[in-house]
């Protein structure tokens, strides 16, 4: 479990990095816009485009990194007022819940990356990307969200998770 916990945070972390290399890009590609259509006056035609590609990205990309550090939106109220039972039920539940959207977004995410591949569909855009490359990263980061939601599951099943509360 050892080994399938560190590769899952090396994949995880990973895919975090690119994810913050895709908001220095959009950061970088739009200055670069604001700056080539007022102060130039020649305005691109790829920034828009691939600027929605990789914000759809980051939000895919960072999933998993931010469920590993405990970063999502999540109920506390029944791990507060329940306990460590309380917690561990909520834990459980939400790990269950991120496991099952994982594959349900692996699932759609690789059928509609595999249509766009094998009907050669291109985005109507100057640039005419090959829509399967964005769509191929919602089932990339769904492996990683769902391996981090396993691994999640099984240290609060198993205690690990809360190991360090309890020598402090």
């Amino acid at each position: 479990m050892s080994t399938l916990r560190r590769a899952s945070g090396a994949f995880s972390f990973g895919l975090f990095v690119v994810c913050a290399a895709g908001v220095m890009f959009m950061a970088l590609a739009v200055t670069y816009e604001v700056m080539a259509r007022y102060l130039l006056g020649s305005p691109t035609i790829w920034v828009s485009e691939l600027s929605s590609y990789t914000l759809v990205a980051t939000a895919f990309l960072g999933a998993a990194w931010t469920l590993r550090v405990g970063g999502h939106i999540r109920m506390d109220l029944i791990g507060e007022t329940g306990g460590r039972a309380g917690r561990r039920f909520s834990d459980i539940c939400m790990f269950v819940v991120a496991a099952i959207v994982a594959v349900v977004l692996l699932w759609t995410g690789w059928q509609m990356a595999l249509a766009s591949f094998r009907f050669g569909w291109r985005a109507s855009t100057l640039l005419a990307t090959p829509l399967w490359i964005p769509q191929a990263l919602i089932p990339l980061s769904c492996i990683a969200l769902l391996l981090e939601s396993l691994v999640g599951l099984a240290d609060t099943i198993s205690g690990r998770r809360y190991e360090s509360e309890e020598r402090a």
